[in-house]
């Protein structure tokens, strides 16, 4: 992976974290109780602890990588 590469994998992570600051069990689509959410590069499966909202990152793929549901584009 390429210098190019990583920094956009970085930005696609950083928007995930911001993306999930606010209501995580509101983003994403459900999976099998957990949830994931897509952008541009990346998914991420993650749970939301109901009551207080902590997000547990469980798993993390490239888009067309190991996607997590047949869904995904």
């Amino acid at each position: 992976m390429g210098a190019t590469d990583r920094e956009t994998v970085n930005r696609a992570v950083d928007n995930v974290d911001a993306e999930l600051l606010d209501d995580p069990d509101q983003k994403g689509e459900d999976y099998f109780g957990d949830r994931y959410i897509l952008n541009s590069v990346i998914w991420a499966l993650y749970h939301v602890v109901p009551g207080d909202l902590m997000v547990h990152v469980l798993q993390v793929g490239r888009i067309g990588i190991d996607r997590p549901h047949e869904r995904a584009p």
